[in-house]
């Protein structure tokens, strides 16, 4: 029996898709180089090129789903990765965090939760500020 990890977000699978579906696309995708080529970001100056053409290949199956091109990478697997590497900088722009009824911080930009408190969303990359009325 073989078992497959996916390592992704959900953030980067289209809405509607199934990750098992999204996942081999993306594999045919890269594996056939089918990427969206001409699609940039100013993070790819910072990916391998295995990693670029994964990121490609995401592109594609997104663009083929929704219509639409990427808006934001951030929480890529690819992306957070290089940022981890210190491949790529971190941002400094600030987000409002928000805490809920269950004391969980939620990113004003991406909406992860984090019980931790962090000072910088580990998804997105974003500084969070907690306004003291959500404490």
């Amino acid at each position: 029996m073989t078992v497959t990890v996916i390592k992704a977000n959900k953030r980067e699978i289209p809405p509607d898709l199934p990750p098992s579906v999204w996942w081999d696309l993306v594999n045919q995708y890269q594996m056939n180089g089918t990427g969206l080529k001409y699609w940039y970001n100013p993070a790819f100056e910072a990916l391998t090129p295995e990693q670029l053409s994964r990121v490609q290949a995401k592109g594609a199956v997104w663009y083929e789903y929704t219509g639409t091109y990427p808006d934001d990478i951030a929480v890529w697997w690819e992306i957070r990765q290089a940022r981890r590497e210190e491949l790529l900088p971190l941002t400094e722009e600030v987000v409002e965090g928000v805490i809920d009824g269950d004391n969980v911080l939620h990113c004003g930009f991406c909406d992860a939760r984090w019980s931790d408190r962090p000072e910088r969303c580990k998804l997105c990359g974003r500084l969070i500020a907690i306004s003291p009325e959500s404490e």
